[in-house]
């Protein structure tokens, strides 16, 4: 099995940074989307997602929130882009809450999703971390806050069962998985099916987005699992780059693949 890598750029960056896409096999496109298609034409490799907005609680921008995954839809369809991919899920203060919000998740997933599949294009949530502060104002408050979700491969199936029959995929993030304490083979087994794009990145439990790890077992027991479950969809590395370089981590993860770690 040969990983398909990728890294994730906005399109200012494309316009600086198209050299860096020379070691890579696919783009992951984060907002803002371009106004033009001339700079995507003649990328040198495939633009396999576009990283869209968040679905939060705030009751006021909720449909506005909607609309712009809708309008992140129909640009990945104009432009032959397959997937959309979004922080899709639910914190809350008062427990009181849980049954009203997650009922509204799932109705929305669902709107979107079938407007996604309309255009042929694939939905995909990505699994969340308790510190996720696009809910919340700080870490603080989202410790407070008592429920975050989907975390794990359970919420995440629970999800996709209470939207299906609407198709649903997984963006899995490793990282956000370290930060939970599940252990992300584990993780990657019982999602099997439904991953169709990756994050790849370290966590140290206290801070996300970290530089590989490649001296530790991790991302040895990642790349043995996705060998034996056939995985051959994207892999994004989703590193902060003051710390390291998407093209750094990706050469990182080639090595360790060419190692050929015996399963």
């Amino acid at each position: 099995m040969i990983l398909k890598l990728g890294m994730p750029l906005n399109i200012f960056e494309l316009e600086s940074k198209s050299f860096l896409l020379d070691e890579t096999d696919c783009l992951e496109l984060r907002l803002p989307l371009p106004e033009t298609d001339g700079l995507l034409r003649q990328l040198p490799v495939a633009v396999t997602c576009v990283h869209g907005p968040g679905l939060g609680i705030s009751r006021p921008q909720r449909e506005q929130e909607c609309k712009e995954v809708e309008q992140v839809i129909l640009f990945a369809a104009e432009y032959g882009i397959p997937m959309v991919n979004i922080h899709a899920g639910i914190t809350y203060r008062n427990r009181e809450c849980r049954a009203e919000t997650l009922s509204w998740l799932v109705n929305s997933l669902r709107r979107l999703g079938a407007a996604a599949a309309e255009k042929n294009v694939v939905l995909a949530i990505e699994n969340l971390f308790k510190y996720d502060c696009w809910v919340t104002a700080s870490r603080e408050e989202a410790e407070k806050s008592g429920w975050i979700y989907p975390l794990t491969a359970e919420d995440m199936l629970e999800l996709i069962e209470m939207v299906s029959p609407v198709p649903l995929a997984v963006t899995y993030d490793i990282g956000h998985s370290l930060f939970v304490r599940r252990e992300p083979w584990n993780e990657i087994e019982k999602l099997a099916q439904h991953i169709t794009n990756i994050h790849a990145h370290d966590n140290d439990g206290k801070s996300d987005h970290l530089p590989i790890d490649t001296a530790g077992d991790r991302f040895k027991k990642i790349i043995r699992c996705l060998c034996r479950i056939g995985y051959d969809a994207p892999v994004i590395l989703e590193v902060n780059k003051q710390l390291s370089s998407p093209l750094a981590e990706i050469r990182k993860l080639r090595e360790l693949e060419q190692m050929k770690v015996p399963h």
